[in-house]
């Protein structure tokens, strides 16, 4: 029984290599294809080991020869394996450009300045709203508003750089 299942699991391997096929190189796939065997031969694309049918292919790859994927793939352009009932898909998406560190900047920036310009239009509605109740208490208000929302906000703003880096980063970087 080892030996049937062990022979199910190379003939892909086999068909593919005896068709002169070329494996798509890591790099190439989205995080979430990785588990799968890309191939690219003159017959069209393999996820592994079963042919992916014309209509499930983005447009680019539809027509695509060994010198344009190639083309395509050092355009920053990713493949995605997904799922349509038995049969794969393979889509193209290109990356953002930045490197990663660039992107992460941005991202913890962002994410930080969101969140300390929300707190801060938050105290600039209390001040507002106590100035027109009672103006002479919206100084004292507005200090303290500022104070213990700033006490507040500032955890949150950091954790918000944090995501906001990781994912900064994450889009622009590299596989």
């Amino acid at each position: 029984m080892s030996s049937v299942i062990s022979r199910i699991m190379i003939t892909p391997v086999l068909f593919s290599t005896l068709l002169g096929a070329s494996q798509i190189d890591t790099r190439h796939l989205f995080a979430t294809s990785l588990k799968h065997r890309v191939t690219h031969t003159n017959k069209g694309f393999f996820v592994d080991g079963q042919k992916v049918k014309h209509e499930d292919l983005s447009k680019d790859l539809q027509k695509a020869s060994k010198t344009t994927l190639k083309s395509l793939l050092s355009k920053n352009y990713k493949l995605r394996v997904g799922r349509e009932g038995n049969d794969f898909t393979l889509k193209t998406q290109q990356g953002l450009r930045g490197g990663g560190p660039i992107g992460a900047w941005v991202g913890g920036w962002v994410g930080y300045a969101g969140v300390m310009t929300g707190q801060k239009l938050i105290t600039a509605g209390i001040v507002y709203g106590v100035a027109i109740v009672c103006p002479p208490a919206a100084i004292v208000v507005g200090a303290l508003a500022d104070t213990v929302l700033t006490v507040v906000a500032q955890p949150i703003a950091i954790t918000a750089a944090v995501g906001g880096a990781i994912a900064g980063g994450v889009l622009t970087g590299p596989a």
